[in-house]
C-alpha cells in the first residue's frame, strides 16, 4: 500500500506537473510567438529598408545619369549653337567689311568726282578771271590809248566827249 500510495503521489505529481507544463507549455510558445513576429517585423523592416535605401540608390544613380547625358545634350546645343552665331558674326562682318569698302570705294568716287568739278569750275574761274584781266587789260589799254589820242587831239569835241565819259 504504501507503495501504492507512493505510486499515486508520485502520478498527482506528475498530473500536478504535467497540468503546470501544459499551463505553461502555450504560454511559452505564446511569447516565442511574439518574439517571432518582432524579430520577424523587424527583419522585414530591416530588408525594406535596404531595399529601398538600394532603390534610392538606384534611382539617385538613373537621374544622375540622365542628368549628365542633358548636360552633355545641352552643351552640344550650346557648342552648335555657339558655332552658328559664330558663322552668323563671322559672315556678318565679312559682309560689313565688303559694305564698308563698297561704300569706301564709292564715297572716295563721289569725293574725287566733286574735287574734279571744284577743279574744273576753279579752272573756269580762273579762265574767266584771265578772259576778264586781258579785256580789262585791253579796255585799260584802249583808255590808255584814248586819253593819248584826246590829248594830242583836244581840240576835236567828239574826243572830249568820249573822255569825260570815262
Amino acid at each position: 500500500m504504501a507503495q501504492t500510495q507512493a505510486r499515486a503521489v508520485a502520478e498527482a505529481h506528475a498530473v500536478q506537473h504535467a497540468e503546470e507544463n501544459d499551463i505553461r507549455m502555450p504560454e511559452a510558445f505564446k511569447q516565442l510567438e511574439i518574439q517571432l513576429y518582432a524579430h520577424l517585423d523587424h527583419r522585414m523592416r530591416d530588408v525594406l529598408t535596404a531595399h529601398m535605401e538600394q532603390v534610392d540608390a538606384a534611382i539617385r544613380l538613373a537621374i544622375e545619369a540622365q542628368g549628365q547625358e542633358i548636360v552633355k545634350l545641352m552643351q552640344n546645343q550650346l557648342d552648335a549653337f555657339e558655332k552658328g552665331i559664330t558663322a552668323r558674326i563671322e559672315d556678318s562682318r565679312r559682309f560689313a567689311e565688303k559694305k564698308a569698302k563698297s561704300t569706301v570705294r564709292r564715297h572716295h568716287a563721289e569725293e574725287n568726282a566733286a574735287h574734279e568739278d571744284v577743279k574744273l569750275s576753279l579752272w573756269r574761274e580762273i579762265a574767266e578771271c584771265k578772259a576778264s584781266v586781258t579785256i580789262w587789260s585791253e579796255f585799260d589799254a584802249s583808255i590808255i590809248f584814248t586819253r593819248k589820242c584826246s590829248a594830242d587831239f583836244s581840240s576835236i569835241p567828239a574826243f572830249d566827249d568820249e573822255s569825260s565819259m570815262s
